[in-house]
């Protein structure tokens, strides 16, 4: 026994058209899932960096202010502490 209007054509593509809806739907959904977690990696690699940066200025012996003037606290800078004096250099052959 067939029922009335189930195999009519329109029954058939609003069938399909709510499969097409639903596939698409799903598709994006995954899509956004997979680009909002990469976002958030990038979030956390981005934070990881500034806390490193942040560790490492805190940690050294020479800070900048954000004027640019050097603290120096009577602690000579990485140049000015391994700078090569013309008499060293000529001891060591290198005139």
């Amino acid at each position: 026994m067939r029922l009335p209007g189930i195999s009519s054509v329109a029954f058939k593509l609003a069938g399909a058209t709510l499969a097409l809806v639903a596939l698409v739907t799903a598709g994006v959904s995954v899509q956004l899932e997979r680009s909002q977690h990469e976002g958030l990696l990038r979030a956390k690699e981005l934070s990881a960096g500034a806390v490193t940066r942040l560790f490492a200025d805190s940690c050294a012996p020479a800070h900048s202010h954000s004027c640019g003037s050097p603290q120096r606290f009577g602690i000579p800078t990485f140049q000015e502490a391994f700078r090569v004096s013309s008499c060293d250099q000529h001891l060591a052959g290198k005139t």
